[in-house]
């Protein structure tokens, strides 16, 4: 089986009632101790200190530019020792808290209680500008998928499938296939969440890992050609959902109508080709929107809607969609998929550069995957200092998710006044950093280059509402 963990964190289509409202107890020490004892994670808290491992792992986690090479079990044992836990166990009796299969639901769990407090309050502003200009067909929620590769040891393949491709791995002389894992993440504009993650072998299958079916109604998914299921995409309309992918060159189906996405000129020479036929020289249009008729495995018929896109360099890219060709334009369509590069790929840029987020040296799947949602415990624990510190300002400024993760430090002052269980502790903290956090978190003016290839949020926003609300 390809498929070695998955979760779901915060998903706004079903609308997860709000299950912790008092900010001092949302990881406080009363309640990391009560839920790792639930959990089974402790039985007596002198054996193992999970407050200290919470904070510990928190803070190694911060340093997202150590190397692979410092980024282990050792290194992370020693820092919480010399920072939070006040008395020691042997090697062993650590190790083996590591590689308890609980400490994986404990810190599951430990995010989403962080998840269900920042609810529906989002720090990148115009992540929930951008849902409201696309209210009119229905869309309450954009979430793109994506993946990202990490190696494991090769000893990796006694405990775990964990195929993957890439080339081949010499150790001591003789040289082996390598061994890795592949994290697949969905990342909800709306709450500036990770909504579900699943970890795979390096070569399982990426289109299992959209899981579409498991959200309610108006979500736009959006996703990159390693996720293509042409079989899937009817299943969208049935659930009053929407999705967007990117095509490889070699689309499927014939051309049934298809006119220039700017002027509206109908291009009937291209009627009965292929979407990625050469088109004729008369042809010049930069966005050509089409009706293509392919035939599922079913044999049935199927009309899907295409969009060829003329790129700078002249070759072409394609994007598959049900979003309405006479409310959303092929313009538009191509600039939500840009939304992708803010949402899910600079979440995998942030959690690997500023949150730690690679393969511990362990060959157990358990250690491997405590230290990846670590990860994504430090990547929820400095969204909600973000939160907190913009609510406190009253500041009407946007954050960049990538800054929130990569400039902003998550201090030791920070991580031991939100575990203190203390209101006025958390909010001493906060201020007396708020000018630092302000300055870490706000969105600074994207580069005239940044702006030009869209990957810039505001720039991509507001033409996307000047082109469908005219």
């Amino acid at each position: 089986m390809s498929e070695l963990y998955n979760a779901n964190f915060f998903n706004s289509t079903l609308n997860k009632p709000m299950s912790v409202k008092k900010l001092e107890s949302v990881i406080s020490i009363k309640e990391i101790i009560a839920l790792a004892r639930h959990c089974g994670v402790v039985e007596r808290s002198r054996i193992f200190d999970i407050v200290s491992f919470v904070c510990g792992l928190i803070d190694f986690n911060d340093r997202g530019m150590l190397s692979s090479a410092k980024y282990t079990i050792n290194n992370f044992r020693l820092n919480y020792y010399s920072k939070y836990a006040k008395e020691h166990i042997s090697d062993k009796a650590f190790h083996n808290q590591l590689r308890k299969p609980e400490i994986v639901e404990f810190l599951e769990k430990l995010i989403l209680r962080i998840y269900s407090y920042i609810g529906n309050v989002n720090p990148c502003s115009e992540h929930l500008e951008l849902v409201k200009i696309l209210s009119s067909v229905g869309i309450t929620d954009v979430v793109p998928v994506d993946g990202s590769g990490f190696f494991v040891r090769l000893s990796c393949r006694e405990n775990f499938n964990c195929n993957t491709a890439g080339r081949k791995r010499t150790q001591r002389g003789v040289q082996q296939e390598n061994a890795g894992i592949k994290v697949h993440m969905a990342f909800s504009n709306v709450n500036g969440t990770i909504s579900h993650l699943s970890i795979t072998e390096g070569t399982g299958s990426e289109r299992e890992q959209v899981r579409a079916s498991e959200y309610g109604e108006g979500m736009l998914n959006i996703k990159d050609r390693g996720y293509i299921d042409y079989n899937e995409e009817p299943h969208y309309a049935d659930r009053s959902q929407f999705h967007l992918t990117r095509y490889r060159s070699n689309v499927q189906g014939t051309i049934v109508m298809a006119v220039d996405g700017e002027t509206g000129e109908i291009l009937d020479a291209l009627i009965g080709k292929t979407p990625s036929s050469e088109l004729p020289e008369n042809i010049k249009s930069e966005y050509i929107d089409m009706q293509v008729k392919r035939i599922n495995d079913s044999g049935d018929e199927v009309i899907a809607r295409v969009v060829r896109v003329r790129t700078p360099d002249g070759e072409f890219s394609y994007y598959g969609t049900n979003l309405p060709m006479d409310k959303i334009p092929a313009k538009a369509v191509y600039l939500l998929y840009r939304c992708r590069w803010e949402g899910s790929e600079l979440t995998f840029k942030a959690l690997q550069s500023g949150d730690g987020m690679r393969t511990i040296n362990s060959s157990l799947l358990d250690v491997i995957l405590t230290f990846m949602l670590g990860n994504i415990l430090t990547y929820c624990f400095k969204q909600l200092v973000a939160t907190v510190a913009k609510r406190i300002a009253k500041s009407q400024d946007s954050f960049s998710i990538l800054r929130i993760h990569t400039v902003l430090e998550a201090t030791d002052e920070l991580i031991k006044a939100f575990t203190s269980g203390v209101r006025s502790s958390i909010y001493r903290a906060i201020h007396k950093q708020l000018a630092r956090i302000l300055e870490s978190c706000t969105r600074k003016e994207a580069s005239l280059r940044d702006k030009q290839t869209f990957k810039d949020l505001p720039t991509v926003v507001k033409t996307v509402d000047a082109l469908v609300n005219g």
